[in-house]
């Protein structure tokens, strides 16, 4: 179930611009299958992003795949985070090895239309691999989710310059918010698409919190008591009919993937 969205040669150009410059030989080859991707339909990219670290970035970015996944949406979950505490845990799953070299979404884990890419241990994704990510996410899937690290890389910025929308998310506390200032400072120059999501509760009201950032609030992100311990036990997010499903529900909505049901899933 794809969602035709059309850009220019010149942002997809853009958005996919390495670190690594391709061999000249290749430079021709290169920049046309990528003008060939502003023509055909592609899925949505969405970008998650702490604003300090422990904000629950990791945690969204698992709760919108698996919410999506749910509604028959083939999602691509990557998690480029070498120092968060890992997608493959936040799902329940096994860990999984950090991804290097061509990206094969037939060969990547998945489960119930998601799939995952991780940078596992290893320092950081390679930019090469982002790319290829992107393009073969935007190719064959519905919805890509990336989970970025705050001290942006190359990869990282590939990310942000190819997203849809970009959620920064922000506990409802003045540090916090200082920090998330920094953040978003930090990724201004690579997208115009920066939404906050806010940790709530905090002392914090979540309007202010958006306003002090200058920055839209997509919705919040309330805490959960029983989940801390579901993950402890290894097994991984329940968002169905939660806080959480109904967040990811509402952002997911807003990309023009809804309306997301959980029975949606289980039609499919």
């Amino acid at each position: 179930m794809h969602r035709p969205l059309l850009v220019s040669a010149d942002s997809a150009l853009h958005a996919l611009e390495l670190d690594v410059a391709p061999a000249p030989e290749s430079a021709e080859s290169f920049a046309e299958e990528l003008r060939r991707l502003t023509t055909a339909v592609r899925g949505r990219v969405l970008a998650v992003i702490g604003g300090c670290g422990g904000a629950g970035a990791t945690l969204l970015a698992a709760g919108l795949a698996l919410t999506a996944g749910r509604a028959g949406l083939k999602t691509l979950l990557v998690d480029a985070d070498p120092l968060g505490g890992g997608a493959d845990l936040a799902l329940g799953w096994a860990p999984v090895r950090g991804a290097r070299g061509p990206v094969d979404l037939a060969t990547l884990p998945s489960n119930d239309n998601v799939a995952l890419l991780s940078c596992g241990a290893q320092a950081g994704l390679p930019p090469e691999t982002m790319a290829g990510a992107l393009k073969a996410g935007t190719e064959g899937c519905d919805l890509i989710v990336a989970d970025l690290p705050r001290h942006l890389d190359g990869a990282a910025t590939l990310a942000l310059r190819a997203a849809d929308r970009v959620l920064l998310v922000v506990p409802a506390e003045q540090r916090a918010c200082m920090a998330a200032a920094r953040v978003a400072a930090t990724i201004a120059p690579h997208t115009a698409a920066v939404q906050v999501v806010v940790r709530d509760p905090g002392p914090l009201q979540p309007q202010g919190v958006g306003a002090g950032l200058r920055l839209p609030v997509a919705g919040l992100l309330r805490s959960e008591r029983e989940l801390p311990a579901q993950l402890e036990r290894g097994g991984g997010l329940r968002t169905r009919y939660g806080h959480l499903d109904g967040l990811c529900q509402q952002i997911l909505d807003g990309l023009g993937l809804g309306p997301v049901r959980p029975e949606a899933g289980a039609a499919a």
